[in-house]
């Protein structure tokens, strides 16, 4: 008999965890998962990150090479800027919590990091960084245009948004 109730209990158990992970990786309709920022690396053009500080680097791709245009004499690792770029694409969305009045609580009021990514037709998409949650294995992002919609996604675009200059030069 505790067999059987063991069993079954398992059975549901197992039945619960598959509810969760198809609920998380459910996504937009057709079983697409919403991208935070909806590009490969190959598309990307321009990179602009701003820190809580207020201080700025940018970068642009000029004809397959990145140049620093903060930093002009900067000898950028290009291998580095292209791991930049992969970093900051393929961004799922785990969560989208909608109708948000206090950016605060997700430590977007002021963000971390603020980060313009600009496509090679010049359409520029702009994400605030906030907090991270530990717990839940995220970070908050908010996309411009998106109305008081915050996202929960993975940390490792914060990761990338906060690499240094010194971080992405050529170690000679």
């Amino acid at each position: 008999m505790k067999k059987v109730r063991n069993l079954i209990l398992c059975a549901a158990v197992l039945l619960a965890a598959v509810g969760v992970f198809l609920a998380l990786t459910k996504g937009k309709e057709g079983g697409e998962k919403e991208l935070l920022i909806d590009l490969t690396a190959d598309k990307i053009a321009g990179i602009s990150r701003t820190d809580e500080a207020g201080n700025t680097i940018s970068f642009r791709r000029e004809e397959g090479t990145w140049i620093c245009e903060t930093d002009p004499s900067a000898a950028l690792d290009q291998a580095e800027m292209n791991t930049l770029c992969a970093g900051m694409t393929g961004i799922a969305v785990f969560q989208k919590i909608t109708d948000v009045k206090d950016l605060k609580l997700y430590g977007l009021d002021p963000p971390a990091v603020s980060l313009t990514v600009t496509d090679v037709s010049g359409k520029e998409i702009t994400v605030a960084i906030g907090d991270n949650n530990d717990s839940a294995g995220v970070v908050y992002a908010l996309r411009d245009g998106d109305g008081g919609c915050v996202y929960a996604v993975t940390p490792s675009i914060k990761t990338a948004a906060q690499k240094e200059l010194a971080d992405l030069t050529e170690n000679l």
